[in-house]
Formats: C-alpha cells, sequence, structure tokens
C-alpha cells in the first residue's frame, strides 16, 4: 500500500476489495505450500502439535 492510499478495513471495504484480498491470501498460501519441502512440512506439523500424516 503507498503512503497516500486510502486506509480499508473489514468494515469499509467494498464486497471487490474483500474478494480481491482473499484471492491475494490464497495466491500467497498456495506459493508458500508448493515452496514447502517434505522436511519442513513434517516440522510446521510437528510445531503446531499436529501428526505428520495431517492434511
Amino acid at each position: 500500500m503507498t503512503p497516500d492510499a486510502e486506509h480499508v478495513t473489514y468494515d469499509t471495504a467494498t464486497p471487490e476489495q474483500l474478494a480481491a484480498a482473499r484471492d491475494r491470501a490464497r495466491t500467497r498460501l498456495a506459493e508458500a505450500e508448493r515452496r514447502r519441502t517434505p522436511q519442513r512440512r513434517a516440522r510446521l506439523l510437528e510445531t503446531l502439535g499436529l501428526p505428520a500424516d495431517a492434511a
């Protein structure tokens, strides 16, 4: 966000802005998941206290 951009919150965002934010978040999560190696995934699940075979 640029310094002169209007600050948007969940309460003030339009449905289109919310949808765009959800799409960006899904994209970022998918990119992170693609970069995650099996070893990193196992460590993450262990950190979260989940079984290694958790989906």
